[in-house]
């Protein structure tokens, strides 16, 4: 951007570039997907619990990028469809947990994250789903539902859950069903993981979703974890130490999926991305995290969710990064990872903004807010959005609640329960305005409605030039320009 002083204000040139910036490409991608694990169980945001270990994490977080303002939707099936489409659920009609006539899941018909790899990569991928999938129901394809989404192969269940760790059902490309696997769920989930990779001759991505730590409390292997539970869980046990002990055994099959792709040379070319899915489940969080903002609720302790990326591709490794982050982002980071031209990323996945300039340590667009929904939902439906200060949530009921994130954490002051300051109230109409904006785009002033404000003055020179000439007593310290989904685009 140019900045020129002018004898009534500023005139700024501005060009818009294709910062694609691709390297030599890693070439497999591997997506880890926890269930229920919120920032309060995660090791990397100062939590104040006594939280599992989690050594293999960790040491992801070492290698990559750990983004410390991530969010989910509040519930598993939503936040899969954003990742899998790139759209908000309002888009996709998923926006609740996938079961019944009311909510049959995510339409075949949508481009998916492994249409457009199929699509749009340099060279032939191969696309696995291997763990929890709770995507689709008999409405939308039923057992065939994660192939005819645009997966090769498909290992796992189909449902939110399994009813029991070491008794459930798996589904393999649809058509074949195992009842009664004894494995450990975790355990089976990296072994086909283990077994898929072993039979690829070409560059892969592999999506690869853990039922734990979801529901049930039931106790992992010894083998997989150091917690001194040796009896099954039952209502009258304080559930705490069960979970903490999926975690850990997560985190060690985990490094055993990742010692094997060392072990066959594949651990230097693979992009690895680990998420929680949603925030932990009300029955496990301990104060000072509140259990009436966990999983299923528009609070931060119901879509804050831990965020690593790590491989080859980072630049600068072992850092933090407090950008805004959507779960939507993945799908347009993942395509950025496999060679995907920021020019050719689709149009279709409006709510996707790729963080490969950040994985390079380069010059980036930000997102200035993010945004989270939930509907056909038994309870908490509405809206949530936050910029970097603050997070307001309108309910569908009516109700509005609005909390200064950066200096209180656990929200526990609805500062809309009192007078807002001059600062508040800007902070409160903007959220509010662009929530608006979001499912009312239109709603927003056109280039060509600011040419008539006798305040600006913006003409195009060229097809990546817009030249903007702004009274400089309108400027205050920092000139910030925004695209209409809230992405950074110049920062002066």
């Amino acid at each position: 951007m140019r900045l020129a002083a002018t004898g009534v204000g500023l005139a700024l040139a501005i060009m818009f570039i294709s910062t694609t910036g691709i390297s030599a490409q890693t070439k497999n991608v591997l997506l880890i997907i926890a269930d229920d694990l919120g920032i309060d169980y995660a090791s990397g945001f100062q939590s104040p619990l006594d939280i599992a270990p989690t050594p293999n994490i960790d040491q992801l977080a070492s290698e990559g990028i750990l983004f410390e303002n991530a969010w989910s939707n509040p519930l598993c099936s939503p936040t899969r469809a954003t990742i899998m489409t790139g759209k908000y659920g309002f888009r996709t009609g998923v926006g609740a947990p996938v079961g019944g006539s009311d909510n049959p899941g995510m339409s075949t018909d949508e481009y998916t994250l492994p249409d457009a790899i199929a699509g749009l990569a340099p060279e032939f991928y191969g696309t696995a789903c291997i763990g929890k999938w709770h995507l689709g129901t008999y409405l939308t394809g039923g057992q065939d539902h994660p192939n005819l989404s645009g997966f090769d192969y498909f290992s796992g269940s189909l449902g939110g859950g399994v009813s029991d760790y070491n008794d459930w059902e798996k589904v393999v490309n649809g058509s074949n069903i195992e009842d009664n696997v004894a494995t450990y769920a975790s355990t089976e989930n990296v072994n086909d993981a283990i077994s898929w990779i072993n039979s690829q001759e070409n560059s892969w991505f592999l999506w690869l979703a853990f039922n734990a730590v979801h529901t049930p409390y039931h106790l992992p292997p010894d083998s997989l974890h150091g917690y001194d539970v040796n009896e099954e869980y039952s209502d009258d046990k304080d559930p705490v130490p069960y979970f903490n002990a999926a975690i850990e055994a997560m985190d060690t099959e985990i490094g055993r999926l990742l010692d094997h792709l060392r072990s066959a040379g594949q651990y230097e070319k693979t992009s690895v991305i680990y998420l929680g899915d949603n925030g932990t489940h009300l029955d496990v969080i301990q104060s000072p995290f509140n259990r009436r903002q966990g999983k299923g609720t528009l609070y931060e302790g119901g879509v804050h969710v831990p965020l690593i990326i790590s491989g080859p591709e980072i630049v600068n490794p072992s850092r933090n990064s407090d950008v805004l982050v959507n779960m939507t982002d993945l799908y347009s980071t993942i395509l950025s990872l496999i060679g995907v031209d920021n020019e050719d990323l689709p149009a279709d996945a409006q709510d996707s903004y790729s963080l490969y300039d950040i994985l390079r340590d380069q010059p980036s667009t930000e997102r200035n807010w993010i945004y989270s929904e939930s509907f056909n939902s038994d309870r908490n439906n509405g809206m949530t959005i936050r910029n970097e200060d603050y997070h307001l949530i309108l309910e569908d009921d009516g109700d509005e609640e609005m909390y200064q994130v950066k200096t209180d954490i656990y929200e526990d002051e609805n500062l809309l329960a009192r007078s807002l300051s001059d600062e508040e109230e800007r902070n409160y109409q903007a959220l509010k305005r662009r929530c608006d904006s979001i499912h009312n785009p239109g709603s927003y002033t056109s280039l060509e409605e600011l040419e008539k404000d006798p305040q600006m003055n913006v003409w195009f020179s060229d097809r990546y030039h817009i030249n903007i000439k702004i009274d400089a007593e309108l400027l205050g310290s920092t000139l910030s320009i925004y695209d209409t989904s809230g992405k950074v685009i110049i920062r002066e």
